[in-house]
């Protein structure tokens, strides 16, 4: 994000301001060290952009704190140091320009000399044949001797580290690949007989071999340089950042960045103190941290806010219709994680009108399918599909993800078979341009397992399912709402083989990761309790009064999460209340089931047509309990 802004886009008084800054944080930081305040004076006073080369490779302050930031992923010190991490950046590519054109002798091996634990080394030996990127500059040599001279050989013991091993990397460069950035330093460095070559940040290479050595006695770990890893991350983070960001200011960009990455409480943190500062800008801070109170699950909160945004922003001479546009999309989306989907489509229709687009038609089918007019879904998920045909090349992740869409909804639907065919596509579409660990390519192997569920074959369903499991254990946290989502998925299938100690061990696991994500998803959350609920009132595990009271207590607590969330007019409250009811009637407790029913009732009818399966399923049993009254 650093590297992509760009000074011209900065502005000189903001490059000014910046410096300004990190040379008074570089102060404060060492107040105790004469050495480095000496330098810090000299790099006030002397520093012009094409020195960052030779300042990054002296051994001062700005080569320990911007490694310790880059290592620690420390945003705010990154940010402090942005002016020249992006002069460094630019010097580099120059460099590695001159060399391409002048037709300089290129390195097609380099080395670094390294201490590692045991650990760390067999997890490479674990991931051989994967991708791993460097976070910060990477430092290397030509000289072989130079390396080894810095791993030492053999154990190593250490008082802070432990028992450490002697590692030579040796990293291939591809003569086909100019997308890898490095230039020879040497001339720059201090000591020239070190041959430096130094890589730009996030160079990626593939885990070629990891091998012991008995006559160096010392572990050599060779890779190989790839552009697979840019690809992928051009492909998919990067593109939705440039995207997302592409008309905002660097400092409202640094704040997206840190939204993006999960880092909230960093965001709101920055957004409260740039809103003190920056009047320009507040329409773009209120809608920035109201999108941060969306993702914290504070959807009340944000509303305020993006109502805020949107007031500030009709107030102006010339409106940007963008922005309002965006807004309206936003509260759509709260709306749709409320469970108000007749709300949710008012805002995207509007939005629609404004100017069309892939996502809105997305939205719009998943406003339709939240009321279960699976046709109108499918109608606008179908335009957005021809849409992302015709804006994007074919193999684009965001095909998968529409493809998605409509396979959920011919589940819905109930066509099984067709719905499998569309989530087989997806996750074909999702394979040519994301790695195989990515988290949708999991959510694509849930789908699968879903429909398989659906169409009864649960052996089938806990392969993909199972498959799912081994993605999100690679790419997400233990506590992630997919997670939570998948494990009620595994339940289902454990449920229908009637294998009960694995269906509530599943059902366990998800109610333990909703319960304790941050924020709490109150609507997953509701749906694994109202799963609960369903077993144990299931009359063919067992007809103990003692489950029939745990199944009354899951409904309740469902319908408790509906309430506390703003959801308990939605179709899946109804669905609980429903099923809360036929509990009642089998324990011969009529009126209960009955007023149970009518509430169920007044909810469908509020969003469902008369005719729809699940407003006639209800009103026929309330016939039914009318007989027994």
């Amino acid at each position: 994000m650093l590297v992509n802004s760009p000074k011209e886009e900065i502005g000189l008084d903001k490059i000014i301001a910046a410096k300004k800054l990190m040379i008074e944080k570089c102060y404060d930081y060492y107040r105790h060290n004469t050495t480095e305040l000496q330098n810090i004076a000299q790099f006030d006073a002397t520093y012009i952009a094409s020195d960052a080369i030779r300042w990054y490779t002296s051994n001062t302050f700005v080569y320990k704190l911007i490694n310790k930031a880059l290592r620690t992923e420390d945003i705010e010190v990154l940010h402090t140091f942005r002016f020249f991490i992006i002069d460094l950046c630019t010097n580099l590519a120059e460099k590695h320009k001159e060399m391409l054109e002048l037709e300089l002798p290129l390195p097609s091996i380099v080395y670094r000399g390294a201490q590692m634990s045991k650990i760390d080394i067999e997890l490479l030996q674990e991931n051989k044949n994967c991708l791993i990127a460097t976070n910060g500059f990477l430092s290397t040599t030509r000289n072989r001797e130079v390396a080894k001279m810095y791993a030492g050989s053999g154990v190593i013991i250490s008082r802070r580290r432990g028992e450490i091993h002697a590692v030579i990397f040796e990293f291939v460069i591809p003569s086909d690949l100019p997308s890898i950035v490095f230039a020879d330093i040497s001339y720059l460095s201090k000591m020239i007989d070190e041959e430096e070559v130094l890589f730009d940040i996030g160079t990626t290479f593939i885990v070629s071999d990891v091998t012991y050595d008995d006559v160096e006695q010392t572990w050599i770990i060779r890779l190989i340089g790839s552009d697979k890893g840019r690809n992928i991350v051009s492909k998919e983070y990067i593109e939705f950042y440039r995207e997302h960001t592409k008309n905002l200011s660097p400092t409202i960009k640094l704040g997206e960045f840190l939204t993006i990455v999960g880092r909230y409480d960093q965001a709101r943190d920055y957004f409260d103190d740039l809103r003190k500062v920056d009047y320009e800008n507040e329409v773009h801070i209120l809608y920035s941290l109201a999108w941060i109170d969306q993702c914290q699950g504070k959807y009340k909160d944000a509303r305020v806010k993006l109502d805020c945004a949107y007031e500030l922003e009709n107030q102006n001479h010339s409106p940007c219709q963008q922005i309002l546009r965006h807004i309206i999309i936003d509260n759509g989306t709260i709306h749709l994680l409320m469970g108000e989907p007749n709300l949710a489509l008012n805002c995207y229709l509007k939005a629609d009108k404004m100017m069309s687009s892939s996502a809105v038609f997305n939205n719009i089918g998943l406003s339709y399918r939240q009321k279960r007019q699976w046709d109108k879904a499918l109608e606008f998920f179908n335009k957005a599909l021809a849409r992302d045909q015709h804006d994007w090349p074919n193999g684009h992740y965001r095909i998968g993800i529409t493809l998605d869409n409509i396979g959920r909804t011919y589940n819905g639907q109930g066509k099984y078979r067709r719905a499998l065919k569309f989530h087989f596509r997806g996750l074909k579409m999702k394979q040519l341009t994301l790695p195989e660990d990515h988290k949708d390519i999991g959510i694509s192997f849930n789908n699968i397992g879903l429909t398989y569920n659906d169409l009864e074959m649960y052996d089938e369903a806990l392969v993909y399912l199972m498959r799912a499991v081994d993605i999100y254990k690679m790419c997400l946290p233990e506590i992630h709402r997919e997670q939570g989502i998948l494990f009620d998925n595994i339940a289902i299938a454990y449920r229908f083989k009637e294998q009960w100690n694995e269906c509530f061990y599943y059902y366990q696991l998800a109610l333990h990761i909703k319960e304790h994500l941050d924020p709490i998803d109150r609507l997953i959350l509701a749906q694994t309790l109202h799963n609960l609920g369903v077993v144990y009132a299931d009359s063919s595990i067992t007809n103990d009064q003692q489950d029939d009271k745990k199944a009354f207590d899951y409904f309740q607590r469902a319908l408790s999460m509906h309430e506390a969330n703003g959801s308990i007019w939605s179709l899946d409250a109804a669905t609980t209340l429903y099923e809360q009811a036929r509990l009642h009637e089998r324990c011969q407790e009529y009126r209960e089931a009955f007023e149970l029913l009518i509430q169920a009732l007044n909810i469908q009818q509020t969003t469902l047509p008369r005719n729809h399966p699940e407003t006639i399923k209800t009103r026929t049993a309330l016939i039914g309990l009318k007989i027994e009254l």
